[in-house]
Protein backbone atom coordinates (compact mmCIF):
# COMPACT_ATOMS: atom_id res chain seq x y z
CA UNK A 1 0.00 0.00 0.00
CA UNK A 2 1.24 3.82 -0.70
CA UNK A 3 0.27 6.78 0.80
CA UNK A 4 0.83 10.26 0.48
CA UNK A 5 3.11 11.71 3.11
CA UNK A 6 4.21 14.97 2.17
CA UNK A 7 1.43 17.27 0.60
CA UNK A 8 2.74 18.99 -1.78
CA UNK A 9 2.12 18.67 -5.40
CA UNK A 10 3.82 15.64 -7.09
CA UNK A 11 4.81 16.92 -10.66
CA UNK A 12 8.24 15.99 -11.64
CA UNK A 13 10.40 19.24 -11.25
CA UNK A 14 13.83 17.85 -12.72
CA UNK A 15 14.63 19.86 -15.48
CA UNK A 16 16.64 16.88 -16.97
CA UNK A 17 13.71 14.03 -16.36
CA UNK A 18 11.61 16.50 -18.30
CA UNK A 19 13.87 16.75 -20.83
CA UNK A 20 14.16 13.29 -21.45
CA UNK A 21 10.13 13.56 -21.45
CA UNK A 22 9.83 15.90 -24.22
CA UNK A 23 12.11 14.55 -25.97
CA UNK A 24 10.90 10.86 -26.38
CA UNK A 25 7.35 12.29 -27.12
CA UNK A 26 8.70 14.37 -30.07
CA UNK A 27 10.87 11.71 -31.48
CA UNK A 28 8.25 8.89 -30.95
CA UNK A 29 5.76 11.62 -32.63
CA UNK A 30 7.44 11.61 -35.62
CA UNK A 31 8.58 8.19 -35.84
CA UNK A 32 4.84 7.36 -35.87
CA UNK A 33 4.25 9.76 -39.01
CA UNK A 34 7.50 9.50 -40.75
CA UNK A 35 9.38 6.15 -40.03
CA UNK A 36 11.37 6.94 -43.18
CA UNK A 37 13.26 9.16 -41.40
CA UNK A 38 15.40 6.36 -39.99
CA UNK A 39 17.68 3.47 -41.63
CA UNK A 40 16.29 1.14 -38.88
CA UNK A 41 12.78 -0.55 -40.18
CA UNK A 42 10.47 -0.24 -37.12
CA UNK A 43 7.29 -2.63 -36.78
CA UNK A 44 3.99 -0.27 -36.98
CA UNK A 45 2.98 -1.55 -33.82
CA UNK A 46 5.94 -0.80 -31.75
CA UNK A 47 4.57 2.30 -31.38
CA UNK A 48 2.00 1.55 -28.91
CA UNK A 49 3.38 1.96 -25.52
CA UNK A 50 7.10 2.01 -26.38
CA UNK A 51 10.13 3.36 -25.08
CA UNK A 52 12.55 5.42 -26.97
CA UNK A 53 15.04 3.59 -25.53
CA UNK A 54 13.88 0.03 -26.82
CA UNK A 55 14.32 0.66 -30.20
CA UNK A 56 18.10 1.04 -29.58
CA UNK A 57 18.40 3.92 -32.66
CA UNK A 58 21.82 4.93 -33.11
CA UNK A 59 22.87 8.57 -33.25
CA UNK A 60 22.67 9.30 -37.07
CA UNK A 61 19.07 8.41 -36.03
CA UNK A 62 18.49 10.59 -33.21
CA UNK A 63 20.05 13.64 -34.96
CA UNK A 64 17.90 12.80 -37.97
CA UNK A 65 14.54 13.11 -36.09
CA UNK A 66 15.74 15.79 -33.51
CA UNK A 67 17.38 18.25 -34.94
CA UNK A 68 20.07 20.42 -32.23
CA UNK A 69 18.44 23.60 -33.03
CA UNK A 70 15.36 22.12 -31.78
CA UNK A 71 16.95 19.91 -28.95
CA UNK A 72 18.24 23.51 -27.30
CA UNK A 73 14.78 24.92 -27.85
CA UNK A 74 13.72 21.74 -25.67
CA UNK A 75 15.99 22.23 -22.78
CA UNK A 76 15.16 25.83 -22.61
CA UNK A 77 11.35 24.80 -22.01
CA UNK A 78 12.25 21.93 -19.81
CA UNK A 79 14.33 24.52 -17.51
CA UNK A 80 11.54 26.98 -17.83
CA UNK A 81 8.53 24.78 -17.27
CA UNK A 82 10.85 22.99 -13.84
CA UNK A 83 10.49 26.53 -12.54
CA UNK A 84 6.96 26.87 -12.99
CA UNK A 85 6.55 23.87 -11.16
CA UNK A 86 8.60 23.81 -8.60
CA UNK A 87 7.42 27.60 -8.11
CA UNK A 88 3.24 25.32 -7.24
CA UNK A 89 4.76 22.44 -6.06
CA UNK A 90 4.85 23.93 -2.82
CA UNK A 91 8.89 23.49 -2.30
CA UNK A 92 9.96 26.25 -4.12
CA UNK A 93 11.42 27.84 -0.70
CA UNK A 94 14.08 25.01 -0.15
CA UNK A 95 17.75 24.46 -1.04
CA UNK A 96 18.41 22.22 -4.23
CA UNK A 97 19.78 19.84 -1.55
CA UNK A 98 16.78 19.77 0.31
CA UNK A 99 13.90 19.80 -2.65
CA UNK A 100 16.82 16.01 -3.46
CA UNK A 101 16.16 14.92 0.49
CA UNK A 102 12.53 14.87 0.24
CA UNK A 103 11.81 14.01 -2.90
CA UNK A 104 11.21 9.83 -1.48
CA UNK A 105 8.54 11.54 0.18
CA UNK A 106 6.87 13.14 -2.91
CA UNK A 107 4.14 11.28 -4.56
CA UNK A 108 2.99 7.88 -3.36
CA UNK A 109 5.18 6.58 -0.16
CA UNK A 110 4.82 2.77 0.57
CA UNK A 111 3.28 2.33 4.02
CA UNK A 112 3.95 -0.73 6.59
CA UNK A 113 0.93 -3.24 6.35
CA UNK A 114 -0.55 -6.13 7.64
CA UNK A 115 -1.51 -9.07 4.87
CA UNK A 116 -3.83 -10.83 7.23
CA UNK A 117 -6.00 -11.23 10.42
CA UNK A 118 -3.60 -14.47 11.02
CA UNK A 119 -1.01 -12.69 10.47
CA UNK A 120 -1.56 -9.86 13.36
CA UNK A 121 -2.34 -13.17 15.57
CA UNK A 122 0.99 -15.13 14.68
CA UNK A 123 2.88 -11.54 15.31
CA UNK A 124 1.04 -10.81 18.69
CA UNK A 125 1.60 -14.39 19.82
CA UNK A 126 5.29 -14.30 19.70
CA UNK A 127 5.33 -10.99 21.17
CA UNK A 128 3.10 -12.97 24.26
CA UNK A 129 5.78 -15.25 24.19
CA UNK A 130 8.99 -13.26 24.23
CA UNK A 131 7.57 -10.85 26.67
CA UNK A 132 4.58 -12.77 28.61
CA UNK A 133 3.78 -10.36 31.64
CA UNK A 134 3.09 -7.48 28.70
CA UNK A 135 0.26 -9.09 28.33
CA UNK A 136 -2.22 -6.30 28.37
CA UNK A 137 -0.37 -4.14 26.30
CA UNK A 138 0.23 -7.06 23.48
CA UNK A 139 -3.44 -7.25 23.54
CA UNK A 140 -4.04 -3.63 23.11
CA UNK A 141 -1.50 -3.61 19.62
CA UNK A 142 -3.46 -7.33 18.72
CA UNK A 143 -6.59 -5.52 17.96
CA UNK A 144 -5.24 -2.71 16.33
CA UNK A 145 -3.47 -4.94 13.94
CA UNK A 146 -6.56 -6.73 13.18
CA UNK A 147 -8.23 -4.25 12.55
CA UNK A 148 -5.96 -2.05 9.90
CA UNK A 149 -5.61 -5.84 8.40
CA UNK A 150 -9.39 -6.23 8.32
CA UNK A 151 -9.85 -2.83 6.96
CA UNK A 152 -7.42 -3.69 4.80
CA UNK A 153 -5.30 0.04 5.82
CA UNK A 154 -1.50 1.06 6.88
CA UNK A 155 -0.66 0.08 10.26
CA UNK A 156 -1.41 2.59 12.69
CA UNK A 157 -1.60 1.57 16.44
CA UNK A 158 -3.49 4.90 18.33
CA UNK A 159 -1.38 6.91 20.52
CA UNK A 160 -0.79 4.58 23.79
CA UNK A 161 1.17 4.88 27.30
CA UNK A 162 2.46 1.85 29.07
CA UNK A 163 2.21 2.54 33.07
CA UNK A 164 4.32 0.50 35.05
CA UNK A 165 7.60 -0.21 37.36
CA UNK A 166 10.74 0.60 36.31
CA UNK A 167 12.77 -1.97 34.47
CA UNK A 168 10.34 -4.10 33.35
CA UNK A 169 10.98 -4.15 29.83
CA UNK A 170 8.66 -1.63 28.73
CA UNK A 171 10.79 -0.55 25.97
CA UNK A 172 12.26 -3.51 25.35
CA UNK A 173 8.75 -4.85 24.76
CA UNK A 174 8.40 -1.61 22.05
CA UNK A 175 11.75 -2.31 19.91
CA UNK A 176 10.30 -6.34 19.84
CA UNK A 177 7.40 -4.79 18.10
CA UNK A 178 8.83 -2.80 16.01
CA UNK A 179 11.15 -5.50 14.88
CA UNK A 180 8.40 -8.05 14.40
CA UNK A 181 6.77 -5.34 12.02
CA UNK A 182 9.26 -4.56 10.36
CA UNK A 183 8.81 -0.87 10.96
CA UNK A 184 11.31 2.14 11.32
CA UNK A 185 10.97 3.43 14.70
CA UNK A 186 13.10 5.99 16.46
CA UNK A 187 13.34 6.32 20.54
CA UNK A 188 12.85 9.81 22.24
CA UNK A 189 13.83 10.17 25.71
CA UNK A 190 10.96 12.52 27.04
CA UNK A 191 13.12 13.31 30.71
CA UNK A 192 15.97 15.64 28.59
CA UNK A 193 15.52 19.04 27.95
CA UNK A 194 15.14 19.00 23.98
CA UNK A 195 12.95 16.33 23.49
CA UNK A 196 10.03 18.68 22.19
CA UNK A 197 12.58 20.71 19.96
CA UNK A 198 13.25 16.62 19.14
CA UNK A 199 9.19 15.58 18.13
CA UNK A 200 9.20 18.95 16.06
CA UNK A 201 12.20 20.42 14.86
CA UNK A 202 13.09 23.96 15.07
CA UNK A 203 12.74 26.23 12.61
CA UNK A 204 15.20 28.07 10.45
CA UNK A 205 17.12 31.04 11.98
CA UNK A 206 18.66 28.95 14.60
CA UNK A 207 22.09 27.47 15.01
CA UNK A 208 20.65 24.04 15.95
CA UNK A 209 17.40 24.23 13.63
CA UNK A 210 17.00 20.81 12.41
CA UNK A 211 13.83 18.73 11.42
CA UNK A 212 12.22 16.62 13.75
CA UNK A 213 12.49 12.93 14.32
CA UNK A 214 9.66 11.42 13.00
CA UNK A 215 10.15 13.25 9.84
CA UNK A 216 13.95 11.68 9.71
CA UNK A 217 12.96 8.40 9.91
CA UNK A 218 10.26 9.26 7.21
CA UNK A 219 12.93 10.62 4.70
CA UNK A 220 15.57 7.80 5.87
CA UNK A 221 13.00 4.47 6.00
CA UNK A 222 10.60 6.21 2.95
CA UNK A 223 7.74 4.87 4.72
CA UNK A 224 5.07 6.92 5.51
CA UNK A 225 4.00 4.89 9.08
CA UNK A 226 7.08 4.96 11.54
CA UNK A 227 6.84 4.08 15.36
CA UNK A 228 8.06 6.58 17.63
CA UNK A 229 8.90 4.81 21.68
CA UNK A 230 9.00 8.60 24.03
CA UNK A 231 10.76 6.91 27.05
CA UNK A 232 9.97 8.26 30.06
CA UNK A 233 7.12 10.51 29.39
CA UNK A 234 6.22 11.32 32.81
CA UNK A 235 9.44 13.24 33.34
CA UNK A 236 8.95 15.34 30.47
CA UNK A 237 10.30 18.85 30.72
CA UNK A 238 9.63 22.29 29.35
CA UNK A 239 12.70 24.22 28.23
CA UNK A 240 13.52 27.92 26.98
CA UNK A 241 16.24 29.04 24.84
CA UNK A 242 18.59 31.43 25.56
CA UNK A 243 16.21 33.94 23.28
CA UNK A 244 13.13 33.51 25.60
CA UNK A 245 11.34 31.20 23.76
CA UNK A 246 9.69 28.62 25.53
CA UNK A 247 9.55 24.46 23.84
CA UNK A 248 6.71 22.62 25.43
CA UNK A 249 6.67 18.70 25.39
CA UNK A 250 3.31 18.60 25.57
CA UNK A 251 2.17 21.23 23.09
CA UNK A 252 4.95 19.73 20.56
CA UNK A 253 3.30 16.18 21.27
CA UNK A 254 -0.04 17.54 21.06
CA UNK A 255 0.62 18.59 17.52
CA UNK A 256 1.12 15.53 16.03
CA UNK A 257 -1.02 13.29 18.13
CA UNK A 258 -4.41 15.37 17.38
CA UNK A 259 -6.16 13.79 14.22
CA UNK A 260 -7.68 17.39 14.23
CA UNK A 261 -3.99 18.91 13.17
CA UNK A 262 -1.86 16.00 12.47
CA UNK A 263 -3.35 15.11 8.88
CA UNK A 264 -1.61 18.02 7.86
CA UNK A 265 0.87 19.19 10.20
CA UNK A 266 3.43 21.62 9.21
CA UNK A 267 7.53 21.23 9.46
CA UNK A 268 8.91 24.35 11.36
CA UNK A 269 11.95 23.43 9.81
CA UNK A 270 10.78 22.70 5.97
CA UNK A 271 7.53 24.72 6.36
CA UNK A 272 6.19 22.12 4.09
CA UNK A 273 2.82 19.94 4.85
CA UNK A 274 3.50 16.32 6.31
CA UNK A 275 0.75 13.74 7.11
CA UNK A 276 1.63 12.05 10.31
CA UNK A 277 -1.80 10.78 10.93
CA UNK A 278 -0.08 7.02 10.78
CA UNK A 279 2.41 7.53 12.71
CA UNK A 280 2.81 5.23 15.61
CA UNK A 281 3.06 6.35 19.09
CA UNK A 282 4.04 4.15 21.87
CA UNK A 283 4.83 6.02 25.41
CA UNK A 284 6.21 4.69 28.79
CA UNK A 285 6.16 6.30 32.15
CA UNK A 286 6.20 4.88 35.90
CA UNK A 287 3.84 7.16 36.75
CA UNK A 288 1.04 8.02 34.83
CA UNK A 289 0.21 10.79 36.94
CA UNK A 290 2.81 13.16 36.61
CA UNK A 291 1.38 13.31 32.46
CA UNK A 292 -0.41 16.06 31.73
CA UNK A 293 -3.67 15.81 31.30
CA UNK A 294 -4.13 17.16 27.96
CA UNK A 295 -1.64 13.98 26.87
CA UNK A 296 -3.93 11.53 29.11
CA UNK A 297 -6.73 12.51 27.50
CA UNK A 298 -5.51 11.58 24.03
CA UNK A 299 -3.86 8.25 24.69
CA UNK A 300 -5.09 4.87 26.01
CA UNK A 301 -2.97 4.31 29.52
CA UNK A 302 -2.25 0.08 29.89
CA UNK A 303 -1.34 -0.64 33.97
CA UNK A 304 1.71 -3.11 33.55
CA UNK A 305 2.23 -5.11 36.92
CA UNK A 306 6.07 -5.96 38.26
CA UNK A 307 7.36 -9.15 37.61
CA UNK A 308 7.48 -12.33 39.13
CA UNK A 309 10.23 -14.08 39.99
CA UNK A 310 9.36 -17.25 37.69
CA UNK A 311 9.01 -14.18 35.15
CA UNK A 312 12.35 -13.23 35.73
CA UNK A 313 14.17 -16.62 35.40
CA UNK A 314 11.86 -17.55 32.01
CA UNK A 315 13.49 -13.82 30.60
CA UNK A 316 17.03 -15.16 32.01
CA UNK A 317 16.46 -18.35 30.44
CA UNK A 318 15.65 -16.66 26.98
CA UNK A 319 18.29 -13.85 27.04
CA UNK A 320 20.88 -16.49 28.29
CA UNK A 321 20.23 -18.61 25.09
CA UNK A 322 19.97 -15.29 22.80
CA UNK A 323 23.55 -14.56 23.85
CA UNK A 324 24.72 -18.07 23.42
CA UNK A 325 25.93 -18.51 26.79
CA UNK A 326 26.35 -22.42 28.07
CA UNK A 327 24.21 -24.05 30.36
CA UNK A 328 26.60 -24.14 33.32
CA UNK A 329 26.88 -20.13 32.65
CA UNK A 330 23.17 -19.90 32.66
CA UNK A 331 22.61 -21.95 35.88
CA UNK A 332 24.84 -19.69 37.81
CA UNK A 333 23.42 -16.57 36.04
CA UNK A 334 20.18 -18.03 38.07
CA UNK A 335 21.61 -18.60 41.34
CA UNK A 336 23.41 -15.00 41.12
CA UNK A 337 19.72 -13.28 40.24
CA UNK A 338 18.50 -15.37 43.68
CA UNK A 339 21.11 -14.31 46.08
CA UNK A 340 21.13 -10.84 44.42
CA UNK A 341 17.51 -10.31 45.57
CA UNK A 342 17.82 -11.57 48.89
CA UNK A 343 21.28 -9.29 49.72
CA UNK A 344 20.56 -6.19 48.39
CA UNK A 345 16.62 -6.02 49.78
CA UNK A 346 15.29 -5.03 46.79
CA UNK A 347 12.99 -5.81 43.77
CA UNK A 348 15.40 -7.05 40.75
CA UNK A 349 14.74 -5.84 37.30
CA UNK A 350 15.11 -6.88 33.90
CA UNK A 351 18.11 -4.79 33.53
CA UNK A 352 20.36 -6.69 36.48
CA UNK A 353 19.11 -9.79 34.68
CA UNK A 354 21.31 -8.29 31.36
CA UNK A 355 24.34 -7.05 33.68
CA UNK A 356 24.46 -11.03 35.16
CA UNK A 357 24.19 -12.31 31.96
CA UNK A 358 26.82 -10.35 30.63
CA UNK A 359 29.10 -10.68 33.83
CA UNK A 360 28.69 -14.59 33.32
CA UNK A 361 29.56 -13.97 29.88
CA UNK A 362 32.46 -12.38 30.27
CA UNK A 363 33.58 -14.92 32.69
CA UNK A 364 32.98 -17.61 30.47
CA UNK A 365 35.22 -15.87 28.07
CA UNK A 366 38.17 -15.70 30.35
CA UNK A 367 41.44 -17.53 29.92
CA UNK A 368 42.21 -20.51 33.02
CA UNK A 369 44.99 -19.12 34.90
CA UNK A 370 47.41 -22.08 35.68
Amino acid sequence: MKYRVLLVASCETNPTKIYGQLYEYLALLRLRKSPHLVRKKIPANVFTGSRLENLELDEDDHDCLISETERLKIRRRAERLAELRLARSGVGHLKKEEITKLQPLIGDVPMICIASEHKADEIAATLHDKAPWMAAATEYVWHALRLSARRGEAVRIPPVILNGPPGIGKSYWCRELASALRMPFADLDASKGGAGMSIVGLERGWGNAQPGRPVEVMIASQSGNPMMIVDEICKAKNVSAHHGTGYSFADSLLSVLEPATSAAWECPYYRVRFNMSYVSWIMTANDARRVPETILSRCQVIELKDLKPDELHDFLDRQGQRMQLSQIAIDVAHGVLDASAELLSRRMTLRDICRILMRAGDLEERQLLH
